[in-house]
């Protein structure tokens, strides 16, 4: 700003004023990962969408109202202090090199003290984490990505049957987390999974089964 006594000339800047009343935040991520988390769209849908602005109805119904977001800063002691979030858009870039886009997202009053939680603002230039959450999948089953078999495109797994005969079991794949993948159907909860590959595997051979314990 200007000092006093100093001559202001015509076009000077006296005074920067910032809305501090939300800041937007941009994260960059992989469209396959987007489209596996909200997990009613394609990569395609997901591209088409950059650049749409904020309120854009399909921006909103198929990936603004599906997932949840939070702005996370970490700190040297593990302690953490989130904000919570609103999907602002997609912008219009795509890394060239990664293929990631960037995720804006927007938080109310980031820039103001919270005496409630006693949360302290969100500093200008801080390091943060955009953090989105995918809808609760109901009676979820997820199964190690190592007991999942293809025989063309056609996915399946071995299971444990009645007097330890081994069965084929088809089962159709949803989203992956970590090495662990959740599917949509093809097995019931409690069902014993053969992790190994059997020899012979024919249907119906008789197995002895062993528990598979914690990696040591």
């Amino acid at each position: 700003g200007a000092s006093a006594f100093e001559y202001a000339r015509v076009g000077d800047v006296l005074v920067t004023i910032e809305d501090v009343s939300a800041s937007e935040i941009e994260a960059a991520f992989q469209p396959t990962d987007l489209a596996r988390l909200v997990g009613s769209v394609d990569v395609a849908e997901i591209v088409g969408l950059a650049g749409h602005e904020p309120g854009d109805t399909n921006f909103q119904t198929v990936f603004a109202d599906v997932l949840t977001a939070e702005v996370v800063a970490m700190f040297g002691d593990g302690t953490s202090i989130a904000w919570p979030a609103e999907l602002a858009r997609i912008t219009d870039r795509i890394d060239e090199v990664t293929g990631a886009i960037g995720i804006v997202v927007r938080v109310e009053g980031a820039a103001l003290p919270d005496p409630a939680t006693g949360r302290p603002p969100m500093v200008n230039g801080a390091f943060v984490e955009v953090v989105l959450t995918g809808p609760l999948i109901p009676d979820a089953r997820l199964i190690p990505e190592r007991a999942i078999r293809f025989e063309g495109t056609a996915a399946y797994v071995y299971g444990v049957g009645p007097d330890d005969r081994l069965v084929r079991l088809n089962v159709e794949l949803g989203q992956s987390f970590g090495n662990m993948v959740h599917i949509k159907y093809g097995i019931d909860a409690g069902t014993q999974l053969v992790l190994s590959n059997p020899v012979p595997a024919t249907v119906g051979l008789l197995l002895v089964p062993l528990e598979d314990g914690p990696s040591q």
